[in-house]
């Protein structure tokens, strides 16, 4: 059985960090969210992100539905975020 690997920095989802991509709305280059200091985070978070597997201070997996948008909205969900395009994960 192999594990899953990041289609963004292919590495393997099992406690690592992705690379950090940053946000680019409207030009402007905004740094992501890492794991664990998303606003109204409690304080008895999980050692690793339930989706990506991403420990606590590092950043999401591209796609992890539990990632964070600047507007503090689920990242894959936002409507005033940009797609994530296949450039993005390249």
């Amino acid at each position: 059985m192999t594990a899953a690997h990041c289609t963004a920095c292919h590495r393997a989802l099992a406690g690592t960090s992705c690379d950090a991509r940053p946000w680019i709305i409207d030009g402007v280059h905004i740094a992501p969210t890492r794991y664990g200091s998303e606003s109204g985070s409690s304080t008895d978070i999980a050692p690793q992100c339930h989706d990506c597997a991403a420990p606590i201070g590092a950043f999401h997996h591209f796609g992890c539905d539990m990632e964070r948008c600047p507007h503090e909205t689920q990242a894959t969900s936002c409507l005033a975020c940009p797609e994530p395009t296949e450039e993005d994960a390249a």
